[in-house]
């Protein structure tokens, strides 16, 4: 389990030891330090302080946790995607302020679609509310000068790793990057 680090608990930040004596700092992270030393000056065993530490606050405080497994953090990266788009259409809106935005040509773009169309990063946005799919339609159409053919078999896609909108991003020029998450054939990933 995972305490959202960001809430105060009601009855502050604490543990119990199993001796009966209470540590308390100002952070979760306190916490932890404070039981390892206070572990160390007692002789007892070191354990895990850290996950002990959290399994306790949230056995108290149930609401301020989530799993955190690689299979919680897939489906929730998943289920975040819509507003992941959203963000990444507002970085490339601050950027085309700054500089200008280049595009590829529409082989290349083609090129891009056919890869991203058999990749299993490839997902759906879910539940796409009309209002926000408006947003994403007219976003397309001023990074892309609205001259360029969105849409197809991607119309409501983007790359669950990287959070982009794909029938915009096959058309930009962007760098690769370095992303374990992203499939060997993808052409944002760095290869060496």
């Amino acid at each position: 389990m995972k305490i959202n680090p960001n809430l105060y608990p009601k009855d502050g930040f604490w543990f119990k030891e199993r001796d009966g004596v209470k540590i308390s700092a100002g952070t979760w992270a306190g916490v932890v330090t404070r039981l390892a030393a206070y572990r160390t000056r007692a002789g007892y065993p070191p354990g895990n302080p850290r996950e002990e530490v959290m399994r306790a606050a949230c056995e108290r405080n149930p609401g301020y946790c989530s799993e955190d497994s690689p299979a919680y953090n897939v489906a929730l990266k998943i289920a975040s995607l819509k507003g992941r788009v959203l963000k990444w259409f507002g970085d490339l809106r601050s950027l085309r302020k700054r500089t200008p935005i280049n595009l590829v040509d529409d082989h290349a773009a083609q090129r891009r679609l056919n890869i991203c169309r058999t990749c299993p990063m490839n997902q759906e946005i879910q539940e796409s509310c009309s209002s926000c799919r408006t947003v994403v339609k007219e976003m397309r159409a001023e990074i892309l000068k609205g001259d360029k053919p969105v849409g197809g078999p991607l119309i409501q896609h983007a790359c669950a790793v990287l959070g982009e909108d794909l029938p915009t991003s096959i058309y930009l020029d962007s760098v690769t990057v370095e992303n374990a998450e992203l499939p060997a054939h993808c052409w944002r990933k760095r290869t060496l």
